[in-house]
């Protein structure tokens, strides 16, 4: 053991917090809204008040340029469009606390007993499970290939819809994240296009099952007669189910929307026309730089954000202005607002991409990384060198990697990492770091709470466990983010080094005398 966990500062390398705050926009946000923060700001149709109108105009027009909303906007607060408080992750929650009510209002209309169930791809952001278990929804996963650095694999979508079709399981949403949190990956419009044919053809199955569901329901209803004499006809009461869960709406996060630093730009969903009206499309301000504001829009088709009110207005009334109008500025498609939006993400994308390749290269050594040029090479040379370890010893660092760990991603966008502890499994550590077990001597690592002991309570790093994100407790990966100084990359590197070392292979079991006679 190098470093004595009594004298270290905690390092936490779960946070989703960006690199940089998004000053011109917050000032902005304060600015303006500094004026009324005494008032009530209900965003209502046909709501008039200035401020709000100007700021819902800038937001479509950046949706429009972006592609992602139908041309047009009528002036009404939401066509298309809702501004939120929460975040995406409160987006998604009043989101699924309607498809949950629609599939309780079916079950109850035609006593039913529908079991609503939404498509993730795992591993994910664990709020977003948390959230959809904690409102009774099953969890259909699609396991990544992490072997690819979490690539979604068109064949397992495939796969988990056909299971979830032959267990009776109604998939009433499917949710992913573009950028993807935590692989960094962008999802291409090609790739996009051919999961979304996926989810055309499930909903032409399910208004076909419910046509059917219909015609049964009717088999066991009365004849109803309208009308007299010549104009006299009778029909069976009831009606298909066409509620909001009555189809697979697709979910996209894209809060990493303009955090990608590679030339592959994300394509959602919502771009492709057929598809639109089954989208919501999740965007905030989060991740650019103002992660405290919470401010979060909703792109959708009109009639379901109509639907989605009544919810928003009983959870949190109205998005705060301070969001709102940092959102107005962050958006913004006119000057000066544009070129400080991009000249922020600009210096940002290139800090977090560089300090990811810094990790990688720390952990995986950087000859096994083909993503690197000459110029990334020599960059990362000079940077640990002038951290005070010098041109020898930054080479050795940067080559040697550390042996037993591995970073599995390559991210386009964002600043995650996942890392590979899987080889410690059956390894032997001590548990003296935790004062309630230091006594009981060693432990074979099996799953993360090896990770939480030797490299939480021993080195004082946290992450984000593989399992809360969706994947097995044994599947030995975590989540690391690296929008952090670079001494902090580097001393994170040097404690995941020095807690390797606490692990040992497990002694080889002593046999009796007598039992290796007796196996002659």
């Amino acid at each position: 053991m190098a470093l004595s966990p009594d004298t270290l500062k905690v390092i936490d390398c779960a946070n989703g917090n960006p690199l940089f705050p998004l000053t011109s926009a917050a000032n902005y946000a304060f600015k303006e809204s500094r004026k009324d923060l005494h008032r009530y700001q209900f965003l209502a149709a046909g709501y008039s008040e200035y401020s709000v109108r100007r700021t819902l105009d800038r937001l479509s027009d950046h949706f429009t340029s972006r592609g992602i909303q139908p041309r047009g906007w009528t002036g009404l607060p939401f066509t298309d469009m809702m501004p939120v408080g929460g975040g995406t992750t409160g987006a998604f929650h009043l989101i699924l606390n309607r498809l949950a009510e629609d599939v309780a209002a079916e079950n109850k209309r035609c006593n039913r007993n529908i079991r609503p169930a939404i498509l993730m791809p795992v591993p994910t952001y664990g709020f977003f499970i948390d959230t959809a278990e904690a409102l009774g929804f099953d969890i259909v996963k699609v396991q990544r290939n992490l072997t690819e650095g979490g690539r979604l694999e068109w064949n397992d979508v495939r796969t988990a819809i056909r299971g979830a079709v032959h267990q009776d399981r109604r998939l009433v949403a499917f949710f992913d994240s573009n950028p993807n949190n935590p692989t960094g990956l962008v999802r291409t419009e090609g790739e996009t296009r051919k999961l979304g044919k996926l989810f055309q053809g499930l909903n032409d199955l399910y208004e076909q099952e419910e046509n059917k569901v219909l015609r049964e329901w009717q088999k066991t209803q009365e004849f109803i007669s309208f009308g007299t004499g010549e104009n006299a006809f009778k029909t069976k009461p009831g009606r298909a189910w066409d509620g909001l869960s009555s189809r697979i709406n697709i979910i996209e996060d894209m809060v990493y929307d303009g955090l990608e630093y590679s030339s592959e730009k994300p394509f959602a969903f919502a771009q492709i026309d057929e598809l639109y009206k089954h989208c919501f499309t999740l965007f905030g301000i989060s991740k650019a730089g103002l992660a405290n504001l919470r401010g979060a829009v909703i792109v959708a088709d009109s009639q379901k954000l109509h639907d989605l009110n009544h919810d928003r207005l009983l959870s949190e009334y109205f998005i705060s202005k301070p969001a709102l109008h940092a959102m107005e500025a962050y958006f913004n498609v006119t000057e000066p607002f544009l070129s400080q939006r991009r000249r922020h993400l600009d210096r940002m994308n290139d800090a977090h991409r560089f300090r990811g390749l810094l990790m990688k290269a720390l952990i995986n050594g950087m000859d096994t990384m083909a993503e690197l040029d000459d110029a990334d090479r020599q960059r990362l040379v000079q940077t640990i060198a002038r951290s005070g370890k010098g041109k020898a010893e930054a080479l050795r660092l940067l080559t040697a990697g550390i042996p037993g760990l591995r970073v599995l991603t390559t991210p386009q966008a964002g600043f995650f990492h996942l890392i590979d502890f899987s080889d410690l499994k059956g390894r032997e550590y001590s548990n003296t770091f935790v004062h309630y077990k230091r006594y009981s001597g060693m432990t074979v690592a099996e799953d993360s709470e090896a990770i939480r002991h030797v490299f939480g309570a021993g080195q004082r790093l946290s992450f984000a466990s593989g399992s809360w994100m969706g994947l097995d407790e044994k599947a030995g990966v975590a989540r690391a983010t690296f929008a952090m100084p670079v001494a902090d990359i580097i001393e994170v590197t040097e404690r995941l080094r020095a807690g390797m070392s606490d692990f040992r292979k497990q002694a080889p079991k002593s046999v009796p005398n007598n039992a290796v006679a007796l196996s002659r």
